[in-house]
């Protein structure tokens, strides 16, 4: 695709599998050079109060994979991922860039013991980062951490009789250049 200020976006996609298997790929792009999107006065803080005379573009790109097997025993295991950056510019007294990033990824097991009982269980991270400059020059920085954890257990008592039983467990971590007084 194609758009006014120089703006194009791009993307593919790939599936398929088998009787036991499955996947599926994809990856994106765009990207624009944007537009002088203030025209302020600092003395006056008149507009934005910044003069930036500029084009405030950005760039983004994400590829995912998710792909599962059935093995004999009837268990399933499917992985999946992500992993998106981005990059934009703005005006700003204090930021005027921005770096950005996230992966995602995890596991899942599925299986059946027995006809009336299924269980779960999936793991995962994700990570967020963000880089801040000015000017082209380093001002901050931030990274979360999410780790989490799930078990899950159903049983079928009859026709539309269901119980569910499960635990979850998920652990954030931020890690910042900037501190933070928590109050």
């Amino acid at each position: 695709g194609a758009g006014s200020y120089d703006t194009h976006k791009a993307s593919a996609e790939v599936s398929g599998g088998g009787a036991r298997s499955w996947y599926s790929a994809g990856a994106t792009g765009s990207r624009s050079k944007g537009f002088n999107a203030c025209s302020g006065d600092p003395a006056t803080f008149l507009g934005c109060g910044v003069i930036e005379p500029d084009r405030d573009g950005y760039r983004n790109r994400s590829a995912r994979l998710r792909a599962g097997y059935r093995f004999d025993d009837g268990i399933e295991a499917e992985v999946h991922a992500l992993r998106v950056f981005g990059h934009a510019w703005y005006d700003g007294a204090f930021q005027n860039e921005s770096r950005v990033g996230q992966d995602v990824y995890g596991l899942t097991l599925r299986s059946t013991p027995d006809a009336p009982w299924r269980v779960s269980t999936a793991a995962g991270r994700s990570t967020d980062r963000s880089e801040n400059f000015l000017d082209g020059a380093f001002e901050s920085r931030y990274v979360t951490l999410r780790d989490t954890a799930s078990l899950q257990n159903e049983f079928d008592f009859g026709a539309g009789q269901q119980a569910t039983l499960g635990v979850d467990t998920q652990h954030d971590r931020l890690e910042s250049s900037v501190a933070y007084a928590l109050t």
